[in-house]
């Protein structure tokens, strides 16, 4: 289950759709997109995509919103990613900063 959430210039919360299915897949991230345009939350405004990593969703920014759409990685997902490929030890260490 994924939740897309968008938040607003002044620190409002929406939640733009809540979906199952296999995130890994264009597919996919086009049936969002879909739904998400005929609710209105894709439009011509500039945006900043915060992504978790995934090359579909980033893909879907890309080819929805435009090459010149930023895109920023997610903090929290790239600690995890990182945090994934450490030992024990290092993970440790690294936690402690």
């Amino acid at each position: 289950m994924v939740a897309a959430l968008g938040i607003s210039q002044d620190g409002r919360k929406t939640i733009l759709g809540l979906r199952q299915g296999a995130t890994g897949t264009p597919l996919w991230w086009v049936s969002c997109w879909a739904s998400w345009r005929i609710a209105g939350w894709i439009s011509a405004k500039p945006r900043l995509y915060v992504l978790d990593g995934g090359k579909a969703l980033h893909a879907a920014v890309k080819k929805y919103a435009g090459e010149s759409a930023p895109i920023q990685r997610c903090q929290v997902h790239k600690r995890r990613n990182v945090l994934d490929h450490l030992t024990d030890e290092q993970s440790r260490r690294w936690l402690k900063g």
